[in-house]
């Protein structure tokens, strides 16, 4: 697993992370892809870590969680962008072509995991209070620059 986080940490991952962050669009289309990806049986071990990563980084870009750190949400932000690339270390249509993917959101997870407590505790009570996501909206790709 090493080896492929120090490659994911050299890597171009947390510029192309850092230079989208700001582009609301772009991120929610990023994060409409993934879900979508998800659904291939290579990335059933961290399906869960994948779906927090993508709800707490659509919370942030949408505005409606706020506490967090830069780093953090960069972070979970190149995570994302490593999974849904291309041109990742591995690929995936070879045999154990999910293993970058595996272990680069696990380390990703471990790495925010204080991160992620806060806002799974913050989620969690927005769900008991029934007023999680009341202001969801779609974006389509032709929205994005």
């Amino acid at each position: 697993m090493s080896f492929f986080v120090n490659r994911f940490l050299g890597g171009k991952w947390f510029a192309k992370s850092n230079s989208i962050l700001s582009n609301r669009k772009k991120v929610l289309l990023l994060i409409s892809t993934l879900r979508s990806y998800m659904k291939n049986g290579g990335l059933k071990k961290v399906r869960k870590d994948l779906m927090l990563l993508s709800d707490f980084v659509r919370d942030v870009v949408r505005g409606r969680y706020h506490d967090y750190s830069k780093r953090d949400i960069v972070l979970a932000l190149a995570g994302i962008i490593y999974v849904v690339s291309p041109l990742d270390f591995i690929p995936d249509f070879i045999p154990f072509g999910f293993a970058d993917d595996i272990a680069i959101i696990t380390w990703a997870v471990a790495k925010i995991g204080g991160e992620l407590s806060k806002y799974s505790q913050w989620k969690s009570m927005l769900i008991t209070t029934g007023s999680l996501y009341d202001d969801i909206e779609e974006v389509t790709y032709e929205e994005v620059e």
